[in-house]
C-alpha cells in the first residue's frame, strides 16, 4: 500500500509532507521536511516553528553534526500525522537552522520503506514491500532452477559434472 508520495525541492532534496502537533488541541500544522537518511533521529525543526505548536520539552540531547562536531540541543515530543497514521517521536529543536529534516527513526517508527527515483519519491509499508520482494525472489527461483547436470564437482584436482 502506498502511504505517501513526496516531491523534490529546488535543490533536488527529497521532501515529505506531514502534519505535526503538540499539546494544544487544534495546534496541528502542515510541514514539508527533507528526508535525510544520514540523520538517525525522528525529526529536526527550527525552534521558532515548534513554539506555536506547544511541543512539550523533554530535555536535551547530544548531536554529532556532519562536520564531526558535537553539540547539545533541546528536545521535545511531537506527534506526526502521515496520511491517516499518527506516531509520536522526539523532535530536536534547532535555533540556527530553517530546515526541517526527517530521519531514519521517522521511517522506522512509521514502518515505511523509502523508494526514490529521479522523478518520484514514495513511502511504502515496509511489511508489504518485504512480502513483494519475497514473492518476486521465489518467482525468480522457480523460473531459473539449477539443473543438476550443470553443477560441477571437484575430485582429486579434476573437475567433472555431477550426475
Amino acid at each position: 500500500m502506498l502511504l505517501s508520495t513526496g516531491t523534490f525541492d529546488s535543490s533536488g532534496n527529497p521532501l515529505v509532507t506531514f502534519f505535526l502537533s503538540g499539546t494544544f488541541s487544534g495546534g496541528k500544522k502542515e510541514f514539508q521536511a527533507i528526508i535525510d537518511t544520514g540523520f538517525t533521529g525522528f525529526l529536526v525543526m527550527p525552534m521558532i516553528q515548534a513554539f506555536p505548536l506547544g511541543l512539550p520539552l523533554l530535555g536535551t540531547t547530544s548531536v554529532t553534526l556532519a562536520d564531526g562536531k558535537t553539540s547539545t540541543r533541546l528536545t521535545a515530543l511531537g506527534t506526526v500525522q502521515l496520511a491517516e497514521e499518527s506516531k509520536s517521536g522526539v523532535v530536536i529543536l534547532e535555533w540556527d537552522s530553517n530546515d526541517l529534516l526527517v530521519g531514519m527513526d521517522f521511517l522506522r517508527t512509521f514502518g515505511k520503506a523509502l523508494f526514490l527515483s529521479s522523478k518520484s519519491i514514495h513511502l511504502i509499508d515496509e511489511a508489504e514491500m518485504n512480502a513483494m520482494v519475497q514473492k518476486a525472489t521465489e518467482s525468480k527461483e522457480k523460473k531459473e532452477p539449477m539443473k543438476a547436470s550443470s553443477r560441477l564437482q571437484e575430485t582429486d584436482g579434476n573437475v567433472s559434472k555431477t550426475p
